[in-house]
């Protein structure tokens, strides 16, 4: 009987890869119409293929569409977007806020043109997707786009929220008022659809709390107070905010004062000037480059003004994006409060041209210089029907005690309810027997033990009493009577009095291998084979089938068995990394294994 303990880990692929994030801060428009009258072109385009650009080291993603309807503006009948994000070398870019076409779906797009490619004026605030319901045409705004950080308009007019809107009678309504025969009515158009009906109904967050990475695991600066993180602000400053490193400087006393566990320290001005080559952007190549040679390596955080690489689409008077705030992380994990996380390596904010004229002397641009660098924190933002915050995805609001909840679950240090010593099983007469210690506990109220078959979906199968608080050493067993045949995956969680979880230790695995049942070994296997032991009473012949786990089968092996033990070699050489699902078939019966590939 085998015992093994290992902590499953899902991309293989990400062990030595480096990842970036950001959001973004605008102002919108007041209205669809204005902002359509501001536009170069608007369409309504179908997305026909998403592929990548290569130059030199750097990939680039881009969309290409096929205009279904012009409704303003000179375009090609085929088109690109060029998404912000992209892949240097091991380093890889994401950003918060821009846009993951679906190949086949219909937008409707509002463009300004790059070299060879189009962007959105406002990234994916005012992106529009096609729906169908009810025999009715819809255009519902996409999700992302309805999560930039919005702050109000200099100007003081109000700005009408985004509807699902009939297709055809928006299309219709805004030619007209391009064309200046109308003027903009949101009522020509709108339904009574609820925008939720076509959002996500999940979103990574525990509480009203969301961070940038998602999907989990999310990412965080590491060694917060022992280390600091530098925030550098640039020499030339902002040409339209004469006091924007002052504010910058007050942004940073602000952070430090109001959230437990951070250390931002102020590195003064920074010297970095992109040359904006072969289309980098401020905070690409050259970016991560300059970081590691002038300042030293990672872990700093730079804001730049000026828009220096002109990649934001310019303000049409105070009306578009005004920055974006984010940082690249290492995508090889460590535990904090009983969650993976990835660990921040590069921090940035850049800042738009004509920021300053639009936001400062006021205090919103201190306000807006808050809440990009707590995105560069990795922090997400905070649903405004919680209640006010910096990182509401609307202006104007001063850190408040919703930030401060996001912040310190991030970065406050710990009071670890248990502190685990250890967690182990083992197969005794076919029973698994599940031991752990503690060497401490504070306020614990239970453990919880839950058993999977496939290491993904977990059933709960008992708990335990814990101890409460105690500085004593504790032991404490468990035992399930009947464990499936094969693989079994057992997971520890402990809860708090006040109803607080938190999954602990690693996860422990047991092969419960009868007579009958197959063995494989190695598994994880790194070789070319895997062998598979059984042991049948009569002969007979089994079919092995490997899966994918997108359920696309990779092997189909037939074989005859004999009395007593077998062995049986499959060749595994062509399968690439992950997780694959083998189904072996003896006399009708069929067990169920999990195989990991490593390589």
């Amino acid at each position: 009987m085998n015992k093994i303990t290992i902590l499953i880990l899902l991309y293989f692929y990400c062990f030595f890869s480096l990842d970036v994030s950001q959001a973004t801060t605008i102002i919108p428009y007041p209205n669809l119409g204005e902002m359509a009258k501001s536009s170069p072109v608007v369409v309504l385009a179908t997305a026909t293929r998403n592929y990548e650009v290569t130059t030199g080291n750097t990939v680039r993603y881009r969309t290409e569409f096929e205009v279904v309807s012009s409704i303003k503006g000179e375009i090609s009948n085929e088109f690109s977007i060029q998404s912000l994000k992209l892949k240097e070398g091991e380093l890889n870019r994401i950003v918060f806020g821009d846009m993951v076409y679906e190949q086949g779906s219909t937008y409707l797009l509002f463009l300004s043109p790059k070299e060879d490619y189009w962007s959105t004026v406002m990234m994916s605030h005012a992106v529009f997707q096609k729906w169908e319901r009810s025999g009715q045409t819809l255009l519902s705004p996409v999700e992302e786009g309805l999560n930039h950080f919005t702050l109000r308009r200099p100007d003081g007019q109000s700005v009408e929220p985004f509807y699902v809107y009939d297709l055809n009678r928006l299309v219709g309504h805004l030619k007209r008022v391009v064309t200046g025969t109308t003027n903009w009515d949101s009522a020509t158009a709108k339904t009574d659809y609820p925008i939720a009906w076509f959002q996500a109904t999940t979103r990574a967050a525990p509480s009203h709390c969301t961070f940038l990475g998602d999907p989990a695991p999310f990412a965080r600066w590491t060694d917060f107070p022992t280390v600091a993180l530098p925030v550098h602000y640039s020499s030339l400053g902002d040409a339209s905010c004469p006091t924007a490193n002052t504010k910058v400087q007050g942004v940073i006393s602000s952070l430090n004062a109001n959230y437990t566990g951070l250390n931002l320290s102020d590195a003064g001005t920074h010297s970095f000037v992109p040359s904006c080559a072969g289309g980098e952007g401020a905070n690409d190549n050259e970016f991560t480059s300059f970081v590691n040679g002038t300042l030293g390596g990672t872990r700093h955080l730079v804001v730049q003004y000026n828009d220096p690489c002109n990649e934001i689409t310019d303000l049409v008077g105070c009306n578009g994006v005004l920055a974006f705030g984010g940082f690249y992380w290492f995508s090889s994990t460590h535990t904090w409060d009983g969650m993976p996380w990835n660990a921040g390596a590069y921090g940035y904010v850049v800042v738009n041209n004509g920021t300053g004229a639009c936001q400062c002397p006021s205090t919103d641009y201190d306000i807006m210089m808050t809440h990009e660098i707590t995105h560069a924190l990795g922090i997400g933002h905070i649903a405004p029907g919680v209640g006010g915050a910096n990182m509401n995805p609307s202006c104007c609001e001063a850190i408040s005690a919703l930030d401060v909840e996001c912040l310190d679950y991030t970065y406050a240090p710990l009071a670890l309810p248990v502190e685990l010593y250890e967690f182990d099983g083992k197969l005794v007469e076919k029973k698994s027997h599940l031991n752990w210690s503690t060497v401490s506990e504070q306020n614990n109220d239970f453990f919880t033990i839950e058993r999977s078959n496939d290491g993904r979906s977990f059933e709960i199968l008992d708990k335990i009493v814990g101890k409460g608080t105690t500085t004593e050493f504790q032991n404490y067993t468990f035992i399930d009577p009947n464990p499936a045949l094969g693989i079994n995956y057992y997971r520890l969680s402990q809860t708090d009095f006040d109803g607080r979880s938190e999954r602990i230790g690693d996860l422990v695995v047991i092969e419960n291998n009868n007579d009958g049942n197959i063995s494989i070994r190695p598994n994880p296997v790194q070789d070319a084979q895997v062998n598979i032991s059984l042991v049948t009473e009569n002969r007979s012949s089994i079919a092995i089938q490997l899966y994918n786990m997108n359920g696309q089968l990779m092997k189909n092996q037939q074989s005859d068995l004999i009395k007593g033990k077998n062995e049986i070699s499959l060749n595994v050489d062509d399968l690439t990394s992950g997780v694959y699902l083998m189904k072996a078939v003896i006399d009708g019966v069929v067990q169920t294994h999990r195989l990991i590939v490593t390589r």
